[in-house]
């Protein structure tokens, strides 16, 4: 689940970046608040001293007249620059307050949608089982159990499936219900003759089921399996721990 939550917030972290990046691209523009009024008082200067150059014969009326053209001119130009300017600042306002906002609602909006339509609980089987008070192999084993009674209980009805009883004995076997499991052999064993590697099972089985000990019909057992087939490797160590247990240390060596 870490995986998942990983992957996810970095996700929306790209996403937001996409989204965020060109709203955030500063604009940098040097205008004081007060520009327009200073290109005015320069205008406003320059006229006045063309004025006086033209009343001093310094410059001809239509030198002037040209003069102050120039200066409205520049002055229109200048006055445009500020209010674009101004006007790009409050832009970027506005961009900074869409910014905080999408920070704010994308991933609130992520996490609404995905609680409502999607399955936290998911990738949680171990918290899903503990809200139970289970722990998640308890509840395997216990669905284990549960397969292997319910084919105890089919072989009532059909005694003579004998891949049914093999099937049952080593399920048995397995869960360490030993006692049951040589039952089950006991009744595959009945119905399917000279299988070596069923009777080192058997064999195997009964031993565990009489206390780890192979002597008597464990030992038996082991010896039919040999007699099937000489070489089957569980029922020759079987029978070498037979003779070993009987202090018969030549027989088990020859094992």
């Amino acid at each position: 689940m870490l995986v998942f939550w990983s992957l996810a917030a970095l996700l929306l972290a790209v996403t937001l970046a996409l989204l965020l990046r060109p709203l955030l691209r500063a604009r940098h523009v040097a205008a004081a608040p007060d520009a327009d009024a200073a290109a005015i008082s320069v205008y406003r200067d320059q006229k006045l001293a063309l004025d006086a150059e033209c009343a001093d014969g310094v410059i001809t009326a239509a030198e002037r007249d040209a003069a102050v053209t120039e200066l409205a001119r520049r002055l229109s130009d200048e006055v445009a620059t500020v209010r674009s300017a101004q006007t790009d600042q409050r832009g970027q306002r506005r961009a900074w307050f869409a910014a905080a906002a999408l920070l704010l609602l994308i991933p609130s909006a992520a996490v609404v949608l995905y609680m409502r339509l999607g399955n936290p609980a998911a990738g949680e089987p171990a918290h899903a089982a503990a809200t139970d008070g289970r722990n998640p192999h308890e509840i395997a084993d216990t669905q284990i159990v549960a397969m292997v009674d319910s084919l105890a209980q089919r072989l009532k009805a059909r005694p003579d499936d004998a891949d049914g009883w093999a099937l049952l004995a080593r399920s048995y076997q397995a869960l360490g219900r030993f006692p049951e499991a040589a039952d089950a052999y006991a009744h595959a064993d009945a119905l399917i003759p000279d299988n070596a590697a069923l009777l080192a099972d058997y064999a195997d089985v009964l031993a565990m089921a009489q206390g780890r000990k192979l002597a008597g019909k464990p030992a038996a057992l082991a010896q039919r399996a040999l007699a099937i087939d000489p070489n089957h490797r569980k029922a020759l160590a079987l029978a070498a721990t037979a003779a070993l247990e009987a202090r018969d240390l030549d027989g088990a060596l020859a094992y």
